[in-house]
């Protein structure tokens, strides 16, 4: 019994590295790749703070129950979603352990949602009808260089980083087919390779809503999208929009692809239609993490009428 778990636990010829050591590798393997900063630093502190915990431990030790009981004790000072963000660069980091051969079984295998403390989700704020209105008049009005980049994110519910990768590349925005065309990737000016769409697939959206392409046309002379940055951002949330209508304090988190997405499956009741829209892999996807409570059609239909002068 000691030889089988012996052979089970330690992959043959492969040198048993620490649970630190193992992290040091991880992360140095993530830095050329292609992926989104953010994303890159949220591996980073995950697994730094797994390791402040377990530096010296054979990686091979670590198991599914350890593993556990290490995110019960981050839910003392966390949130549940973050414990769950936790567990999920975690599964990253053992699965790239399994594959390099430091170890048999990833041990978050063997952790399921329903281990996890519950998220009880507070309902997701969207912007009221009034409120979007409102907003889209005043940069019209005032500060009409933003106005393509909110109607882009407001109407057609595309990410922002999306938007930020493609300013520059107006063909991608066909206001006479009528189509978004989102590329998976494109060469950069370093001629890398760049990941463009979150989902790493190309994508050509049809039949969006009519006005969006009211609010493009208008300004689809201006030259490369002006995008926000956060102090700009910080400023109209705090200071311009919440004064336009009833306040929108604090202001919500993904708000305009929230609002689109509920808008969208308001108007057309099809979440297939709004997954691909919104793309979505599935419609739980999108109940769970982008819907708040629906509207009627006729409001959604006014949400959708909402043009410039």
């Amino acid at each position: 019994e000691l030889a089988y778990f012996y052979v089970e636990k330690h992959p043959k010829g492969v040198e048993i590295k620490t649970v630190g050591v193992a992290i040091r590798d991880f992360n140095a393997f993530q830095k050329p790749r292609n992926l989104s900063q953010k994303h890159k630093s949220t591996l980073t502190t995950h697994t730094k703070a797994f390791a402040s915990s377990f530096d010296d431990t054979p990686i091979n030790k670590i198991t599914g129950n350890i593993l556990l009981d290490w995110l019960y004790e981050l839910y003392k000072s966390n949130e549940p979603r973050t414990v769950e963000n936790y567990r999920s660069s975690l599964s990253n980091f053992f699965g790239w352990c399994k594959r390099r051969g430091l170890i048999k079984e990833d041990p978050t295998k063997f952790i399921s949602k329903s281990d996890l403390p519950p998220d009880l989700k507070k309902p997701r704020d969207v912007l009221t009808i009034d409120q979007a209105e409102a907003m889209m008049a005043y940069l019209d009005e005032h500060e009409p260089k933003y106005a393509r980049w909110h109607a882009i994110r407001l109407f057609a519910g595309i990410r922002e980083s999306e938007v930020f990768r493609l300013r520059n590349d107006l063909d991608w925005i066909d206001t006479t087919a009528k189509t978004l065309t989102l590329p998976a990737s494109k060469e950069g000016e370093d001629g890398k390779i760049q990941r463009i769409v979150k989902t790493g697939d190309d994508w050509v959206l049809h039949d969006l809503p009519d006005n969006l392409w009211l609010w493009l046309s208008k300004y689809e002379n201006e030259g490369p999208i002006a995008v926000p940055g956060s102090k700009v951002t910080r400023r109209h949330r705090q200071d311009k929009f919440p004064r336009l209508s009833s306040p929108i304090d604090p202001w919500p988190q993904n708000a305009m692809r929230h609002t689109f997405c509920t808008m969208m499956l308001s108007l057309h009741g099809d979440a297939v239609k709004v997954c691909n829209w919104s793309r979505h892999s599935n419609p739980r996807m999108l109940y769970q993490s982008y819907v708040a409570k629906l509207v009627s059609k006729s409001e959604a239909a006014r949400f959708f009428s909402i043009r410039p002068t």
